[in-house]
């Protein structure tokens, strides 16, 4: 007998029985990856599914600052927000413009009287900015009127202090060319 031929015979015998072993216990791994991650989806499913129930869908306002956007990009928003899988009825729109944007001026009245069919309100809110003033640090620097920056900032503090939400009030801001996905507000509601 050669002294070589018993490590053969067990690498002959051994490895491919290895080799089984290993596919049958990944195999158990991935079936056991497949039934506990559906048991977890189906029961986060359910769980959002009876959250909705109980949801009695709270007016979202949204606020959207808008300066010198072209009147497609604000139309491909508004249509978003009416597709989104939440109650139009309930979502109060807001859009916020500046005086002097000839550019939104040319059709803002146009679009909101267009938009008016949808189901959820839109409202124009102008900057009015001699009313804004901008505190840094009291009794050290005081804007006010025409030096009071075109931010987007001024604007929604603007909005903010004009349209008199309540705390409990549920706002978001969106940019004029905000895309986010459909159920974004469905589900932002049933977390609160």
């Amino acid at each position: 007998m050669d002294i070589f031929a018993f490590p053969d015979l067990i690498l002959q015998i051994l490895f491919p029985g290895l080799i089984v072993l290993f596919i049958i216990s990944q195999s158990i791994y991935f079936i056991n990856n497949l039934l506990v991650n559906g048991v977890i989806y189906r029961s986060s499913s359910n769980e959002i599914k009876a959250a909705e129930e109980l949801c009695d869908h709270p007016t979202i306002h949204i606020l959207i600052p808008v300066y010198k956007e072209q009147r497609q990009i604000l139309e491909d928003t508004v249509d978003h927000l009416a597709e989104m899988e939440y109650p139009t009825a309930q979502l109060n729109l807001y859009l916020i413009t500046e005086q002097d944007d000839e550019v939104v001026a040319s059709y803002i009245g146009d679009f909101i009287e267009k938009a008016s069919g949808s189901e959820f309100e839109i409202e124009q809110l102008t900057v009015d900015r001699s009313t804004i003033r901008s505190y840094v640090q009291e009794g050290t620097w005081d804007i006010t009127g025409e030096g009071v920056p075109r931010t987007k900032a001024s604007a929604l503090k603007y909005a903010f202090r004009t349209l008199g939400l309540r705390p409990e009030d549920i706002v978001t801001v969106f940019d004029a060319d905000t895309i986010v996905p459909e159920d974004t507000f469905r589900l932002a509601i049933i977390r609160l």
